[in-house]
């Protein structure tokens, strides 16, 4: 059965908005995603200190027949590929409300 996910990217470090691009064009080739509708782009300012760049948001809607724990586990390696370089962020939280509108609260 598929799926449909939001999926929050985000980055304020190493030209940001190119990062989310970067992020989308991943998603894009990966296996089981499908890409439906891309966000607006907006800035944002830093949460916690303040001597921080503001960040680049955006949402990206996406139909999938992986189960949320197997996608998690996807979009969690695309995520420490690109933290390892870019800092990105935006990952971790969003899917878990997948997984518990998916799952129910775990």
């Amino acid at each position: 059965m598929t799926e449909v996910a939001y999926i929050s990217i985000g980055s304020n470090l190493n030209n940001p908005y190119q990062q989310v691009k970067s992020a989308i064009d991943k998603l894009k080739i990966a296996d089981n995603i499908y890409i439906e509708a891309i966000s607006d782009w907006y800035l944002s300012d830093p949460v916690g200190p303040k001597n921080q760049s503001r960040y680049v948001n955006g949402v990206i809607k996406i139909s999938t027949r992986l189960s949320p724990n197997q996608l998690l586990k996807k979009l969690m390696i695309f995520y420490k590929q690109e933290a390892a370089t870019a800092h990105t962020k935006g990952v971790d939280n969003v899917y878990q409300a997948y997984a518990e509108g998916v799952l129910g609260k775990y």
